[in-house]
């Protein structure tokens, strides 16, 4: 039933993507930078999920996505 839209499938959707980011918060983790230059010269490190990118820093402790951004747009 996966891309199948249904009453809460919305709220199944994030609570997928909350797991996969959570799953990234790691501490004393260092990421590699984004490919992208302009994400790299943010200091942002990227990760993908069904075709999305995240964008993302580790401030203070805490896991803060700064970008979502469809993955064929940056090709």
């Amino acid at each position: 039933m996966e891309g199948i839209i249904t009453k809460g499938s919305g709220k199944r959707l994030l609570d997928k993507i909350r797991s996969f980011l959570k799953s990234f918060a790691k501490p004393n983790v260092v990421y590699a930078l984004c490919q992208d230059e302009d994400m790299a010269l943010e200091g942002l490190s990227c990760i993908t999920y069904n075709g999305w990118v995240f964008a993302f820093k580790i401030e203070d402790e805490h896991f803060v996505v700064y970008q979502i951004i469809r993955g064929d747009i940056l090709l």
